[in-house]
């Protein structure tokens, strides 16, 4: 089974479910040349993701080997949480990404990637639900599939 059908069953929106209904929807309505670029773009931006992950795999291990043992530190995690100052957080606590240490280091976990982020649970489903408000407010399939 392929990924965007996996994550259709299993209720989980990601960037695959995304591209696949951009490239139906541009074949659905005639525009080949679009989905072509909609499906070349994705491939580009997965080269490029792999890529960069990989950069990041060792610059963060070149980090980790001189990262001191242990550290107190302040996150910031403003950007998600919308919290007036930045939280004290001990060991265990949960941390979003994004959140920055005001000073020292912050080792973390991160208990969910990719589709099951915060992120991603708000801003793919909403780019469906505009899409679908868009086909049911105007009933032209082509201002819903660019209206996202």
């Amino acid at each position: 089974m392929t990924s965007h059908l996996r994550a259709l069953r299993y209720r989980a929106f990601s960037i695959d479910l995304l591209v696949t209904t951009a490239v139906t929807g541009a074949l659905v309505i005639g525009e080949f040349v679009e989905a072509g670029v909609v499906a070349f773009l994705f491939v580009v931006g997965s080269w490029l993701e792999a890529r960069t992950l990989e950069r990041t795999r060792r610059s963060v291990s070149d980090l980790l080997d001189i990262a001191p043992e242990e550290a107190d530190v302040i996150p910031d995690g403003r950007t998600i949480t919308g919290e007036p100052v930045p939280a004290e957080k001990s060991e265990g606590d949960l941390v979003y990404a994004g959140t920055m240490a005001a000073d020292g280091f912050l080792t973390v976990r991160a208990d969910s990637v990719g589709s099951r982020t915060a992120f991603s649970r708000i801003y793919t489903p909403g780019i469906i639900v505009a899409s679908l408000i868009a086909l049911l407010i105007t009933r032209d399939i082509h201002v819903a599939l660019r209206s996202s």
